[in-house]
């Protein structure tokens, strides 16, 4: 149950209803219930388009936002992933205690400098990739600009409309 006092509270039909209605809602929206439609074992499905995993050597997840650990987490859990990077608010707590994760910690909901320090490493972390490596990236929508640099909020911006972040973030789409 996400709604701990559930019980507590259903103390009539309607209210056990309006609290059942939350549950779901909640449960709808948490990133695991989505990423598990999207991320496969060997594959990602991203709109009609399914990408073979196989190809690449090397599988990295690069999660932003209030849920990047949660979305890195279940990632991690459905395909094989080498490591990455998690930005995060510096007021949440981390869930992730594997060590091929590095956490960022970065300002929330408006930029500052640590934002622009999280965007820098993002950056040069994609520059060490090679021609066969993978990057996922895990946006959490409410923070997809407020991680980047101002000279990257065209691109951004760009995958605030489309699903398909891969392709746009991917070196090899």
């Amino acid at each position: 149950m996400i709604v701990k006092n559930f019980k507590r509270l259903a103390t009539t039909g309607n209210k056990k209803l309006a609290l059942s209605i939350i549950e779901q809602g909640i449960s709808g929206a948490m990133p695991n219930v989505t990423l598990k439609k999207i991320v496969k074992q060997n594959s990602l499905h991203v709109g009609k388009k399914k990408i073979p995993l196989g190809k690449y050597s090397r599988i990295y997840v690069v999660a932003i936002g209030k849920s990047a650990d949660s979305m890195a987490s279940t990632v991690d859990s459905l395909t094989r992933i080498h490591g990455g990077l998690v930005v995060m608010p510096d007021t949440t707590s981390s869930l992730i205690k594997k060590k091929k994760f590095t956490i960022i910690r970065s300002s929330h909901p408006i930029p500052t400098k640590k934002s622009t320090t999280a965007a820098r490493k993002i950056i040069e972390f994609l520059k060490f990739l090679g021609a066969t490596d993978l990057v996922i990236f895990l946006i959490s929508w409410r923070c997809i600009l407020a991680s980047f640099s101002p000279r990257r909020h065209i691109i951004a911006r760009q995958a605030t409309h489309n699903l398909s972040l891969v392709e746009i973030w991917g070196k090899h789409s």
